[in-house]
C-alpha cells in the first residue's frame, strides 16, 4: 500500500494539534510537523502533547533560508532540533546545506540513534540531470534517507527528478524525490509508484506546498490505481 505523510503547520499549540488528529483520523500514515511555524515557547509543549505518536512523525525545523520561518540563528535553531530529537521521531528532517555548514548535529543525533532524513529543496526549477546526482552523492555520504525536491516549470523536469530512482549503486537508499508546483504533481504520485520512495506528502486541506495535494484526493487516486492493477492483474 503507498505510504502517505500529511504535512502540518499550524500558527498555535490547539490548531496544530487538532490538524495532527484529523489527519491520522484520515488515513494518514504519518505526519510531518513544520515546527517553524509555531511561536519558539510552544514547541517544547508540542512535543509533549505528541510523544504518543512520535514513532509516526518527521520532525521539521526549516529556517528562512530553506523556504521555513524559523527566523532565529543558526545556533538556536540547533539547540531546538536537539531538543525535537530528544522526544525520538521516527525522523527529523535536517536541510543538507544545514549539516554541511556544521556536521556536529549529525554526529549528535547518530549518537542519539535518531533517523535522519537530509533533505534538500530547490524553489526555481530542476537542475539538469548530471547535477542531481552529484547532489545525490553528496547527500548520501551522511545519510541513507533523502529527500531531493525541485520545482517543474516543464513536463521534462518531472521525468528528470524521477528518473533519480533509476541511479545505482546505492543499495541501502531510501529516496524521497518528486518536482513542486502544478506540472510536478503527478510527480508526487509517481514517487512511490514508480520511484518506491517509503511515502509521499500531502496536505490536510490548504497546500503548505506548491503542487501538494490533499490526503483525500490522494488517497483515492491510489486507491483507483491499486483496485484497476487488481482487476487487470
Amino acid at each position: 500500500m503507498n505510504k502517505i505523510c500529511v504535512s502540518l503547520a499550524a500558527p498555535s499549540k490547539r490548531i496544530l494539534l487538532q490538524d495532527v488528529n484529523r489527519a491520522l483520523n484520515e488515513g494518514a500514515d504519518f505526519v510531518e510537523i513544520r515546527f517553524d511555524f509555531l511561536e519558539l515557547c510552544e514547541i517544547e509543549p508540542v512535543l509533549n502533547e505528541l510523544k504518543l505518536i512520535a514513532k509516526r512523525a518527521i520532525f521539521t525545523l526549516r529556517p528562512t533560508t530553506s523556504g521555513g520561518r524559523f527566523g532565529g540563528t543558526f545556533n538556536e535553531r540547533i539547540l531546538v532540533l536537539k531538543k525535537m530529537a530528544s522526544f525520538s521521531p521516527m525522523l527529523i528532517d535536517i536541510e543538507f546545506e544545514t549539516i554541511r555548514r556544521d556536521t556536529k548535529i549529525l554526529n549528535y543525533l547518530k549518537n542519539q540513534n535518531i533517523q535522519i532524513m537530509v533533505s534538500w529543496h530547490d524553489f526555481e526549477g530542476t537542475p539538469p540531470k548530471l547535477k542531481l546526482v552529484k547532489r545525490l552523492k553528496e547527500m548520501y555520504k551522511y545519510s541513507a534517507k533523502l529527500k531531493i525536491v525541485t520545482t517543474a516549470k516543464k513536463s521534462e523536469d518531472v521525468w528528470r527528478i524521477l528518473d533519480l530512482y533509476s541511479v545505482g549503486n546505492y543499495s541501502s537508499l531510501s529516496l524521497v524525490a518528486f518536482a513542486m508546483g502544478d506540472i510536478g504533481i503527478v510527480s508526487r504520485l509517481l514517487c512511490t509508484l514508480y520511484g518506491n520512495a517509503p511515502f509521499t506528502y500531502a496536505s490536510l486541506d490548504k497546500p503548505i506546498a506548491p503542487g501538494q495535494v490533499c490526503i483525500r484526493t490522494l488517497r483515492n487516486l491510489y486507491s483507483g490505481i491499486e483496485k484497476n492493477l487488481d482487476r487487470h492483474g
